[in-house]
């Protein structure tokens, strides 16, 4: 079967943010049984699709997203994101209207011929207007982001869709109760599980937190790791230190370095960060569908403190593969007694890592996507 793959981003197996490494792996995943083609953005400085990843695809393709502000001539150009903005599309969504992507998906429509169009997060969804009669299965990556116009929009352009994919049961359930008509189907993450765990034990004093900045719960997790749980950390460990390691920190955000707060945007190996970590720690507070953070740390082997949120999707069990913790005062607790004891975060980050040597795996996720296709293809 051919199957166009359509991204906000482009999909890479390094990348710093979940979305991008998630996308990198489907499309390596389905790429084992269809044809696949890609079709992606790519932010102005952004790098672009994993060469590995392109290798497996029939046909990749990267458009560059630029933002219409910038020039009087990119206003002009990308003009159709004013009758979008009248609309009333929020802002984000209004930012991912690319006038030569839509020209592109036109004409790889019409040559390449697909069976089946997978758009990835509902931003992309806006295109599926253009796809006349074709089968379309939309991922919304997280339908608990709730602004009025974001669910006006997202109840609008979803109605296109054949199929909608949620990760978790609270996401579908949000879906079903904002478009009650559609066909909403779980298919949880799966991600890579590395040959080799990383370092179980880590540097002793880092406290790594992982995530899209652009994404609003990541700053706002961020926001309150360095106000309300670091600083009781810091209290009973002086020598700790919070790193907080995504693309597109804003400037609030960066404000908030200090000797003891790291804010390093974007990096090129994330791994280094993951495998000099003491803890890693996920105290997500809001948003919706899995997060990408807390399986990685799983699937590498290191020790983790997370939400109840943060962790929802996940068959883990609090206390033998992670530290479960919802309040500030008790976050911080957890994540002291692991920088005091090398030995249980060794042990937390060997039976993560067990865990996800049989629970994350991608053979399941992949039957279910092709089962899926197979009946919005099928007469």
């Amino acid at each position: 079967m051919k199957v166009l793959i359509l991204s906000p981003f482009p999909p890479r197996r390094d990348a710093a943010h979940g979305g991008a490494r998630w996308v990198a792996g489907i499309v390596a995943s389905l790429a084992g049984s269809h044809r696949v083609g890609l079709l992606t953005l790519r932010g102005t400085g952004e790098q672009g699709v994993d060469s590995q990843i392109a290798e497996v695809c029939e046909l990749s393709i990267e458009i560059e997203r630029k933002q219409a502000r910038k020039s009087l001539v990119q206003i002009w150009r990308e003009r159709q994101r004013l009758t979008m903005t009248a609309t009333g599309a929020p802002g984000w969504a209004v930012g991912f209207s690319v006038r030569a992507f839509a020209a592109e998906l036109d004409r790889v429509v019409a040559e390449w011929q697909p069976d089946v169009v997978h758009i990835e997060s509902v931003v992309m969804a806006q295109y599926a207007q253009r796809l006349g009669a074709l089968p379309v299965v939309v991922v919304d990556q997280d339908p608990a982001e709730g602004s009025p116009s974001m669910r006006r929009f997202r109840a609008r352009i979803l109605r296109r869709a054949d199929a909608v994919v949620a990760f978790t049961n609270r996401d579908r359930a949000t879906l079903a109760a904002l478009l009650p008509s559609a066909r909403i189907e779980r298919i949880p993450l799966a991600v890579n599980v590395p040959a080799v765990a990383l370092d179980p034990v880590g540097n002793g004093r880092d406290v790594l937190f992982v995530g899209n900045f652009m994404h609003p719960p990541n700053v706002a997790a961020a926001e309150r790791l360095v106000g309300t749980i670091f600083p009781r950390i810091a209290a009973k460990r002086p020598d700790a230190r919070l790193v907080l390691v995504g693309a597109g920190p804003p400037p609030s955000l960066q404000a908030l370095a200090s000797d003891k707060v790291t804010v390093t945007g974007r990096v090129t190996d994330l791994n280094a960060f993951l495998d000099a970590a003491a803890v890693v720690v996920a105290p997500v507070s809001s948003g919706g569908g899995m997060r990408v953070k807390a399986l990685d740390a799983l699937v590498s082997g290191k020790a983790l403190v997370a939400s109840s949120l943060a962790l929802e999707g996940l068959d883990v069990r609090a206390g033998e593969q992670v530290l479960a913790a919802d309040d500030d005062a008790d976050f911080a607790e957890a994540v002291v007694a692991l920088l005091d004891d090398e030995y249980r975060r060794a042990a937390l980050g060997r039976s993560a890592r067990a865990w996800a040597e049989t629970h994350v795996e991608w053979r399941s996720v992949t039957a279910a996507y092709d089962a899926l296709y197979a009946s919005v293809v099928a007469p």
